[in-house]
């Protein structure tokens, strides 16, 4: 009995395995339909980036960095004092020889050491028109630096973490429902009908901050004989966003 019921258990694996290797094959058989669904969605930054260099040339390397030093300290007091939330940092600080070669004896003639401090400042403010205008007096602050030792590299505006996957998730939603009607357009087209969803595939790829142009500086004098300098505008504009989806299905027999 025991020998039987044995034989009969080995032939019931036997036969879910046949079964199961059918249902494979038939579905790799089976006809399937793989679309992709894209949408973006325009997004306000709410975040703004103007890096800066504090840079001067002096006798020696000592002196160059010692003044430098104050510029800087000076600089982000000043950025502090006029952005409140500002997060300000330092990304990169230099010191080399500075030489050129010809002159007389055509060689190496020595013009001191330069030394230089690049900052970085970090503006984060869901208010667009907000945004861009502490943008645009961080620009102003440095060019009214004495001494003309402070450089604008470079302003720039990004989305913040939290923005991003927001908003992402809005395109990502987007995206699927147009992968939808893609496939039900072509389903209808070949006359058969949609199963399943068997797979969803998603390919996001967060976007890179997006450099604003240095805006030009106004300087046309005032009616009162006043201050020439009249605060520089920015303009934050939007970024977009695109999500896409890969979809597969299975046809509905």
């Amino acid at each position: 009995m025991r020998t039987a019921l044995l034989l009969f258990a080995a032939a019931s694996l036997v036969l879910a395995g046949t079964v199961a290797a059918q249902n494979d094959t038939a579905d790799s058989k089976a006809g399937k339909l793989s679309v992709t669904g894209a949408a973006t969605v325009q997004v306000t930054p709410d975040v703004g980036r103007v890096s800066m260099t504090v840079q001067t040339t002096r006798p020696t390397g000592s002196e160059a960095c010692d003044v430098v030093a104050q510029q800087a300290a000076s600089l982000t007091s000043a950025v502090k004092g006029l952005v409140e939330d500002a997060e300000v940092s330092t990304v990169g600080l230099s010191l080399q020889r500075n030489v050129t070669w010809g002159g007389d004896n055509n060689g190496e003639q020595f013009n001191g050491y330069v030394c230089s401090n690049t900052i970085s400042v970090k503006i984060t403010d869901t208010n667009a028109t907000a945004l861009g205008a502490a943008l645009g007096a961080v620009n102003d602050l440095a060019a009214e630096q004495e001494g003309s030792m402070v450089t604008v590299n470079q302003l720039s505006t990004e989305l913040s973490p939290e923005l991003r996957e927001r908003e992402t998730n809005k395109a990502r939603t987007a995206a699927v429902d147009n992968g939808k009607a893609t496939a039900e357009t072509l389903a209808k087209a070949a006359g058969v009908k949609l199963g399943a969803i068997r797979s969803i595939t998603d390919n996001n790829v967060a976007p890179t901050p997006s450099p604003i142009p240095m805006p030009e500086m106004a300087a046309a004098a005032p009616p009162n004989g006043g201050d020439a300098r009249t605060s520089t505008p920015v303009s934050v504009g939007t970024t977009d966003l695109t999500a896409t989806v890969a979809l597969e299905y299975a046809f509905d027999n």
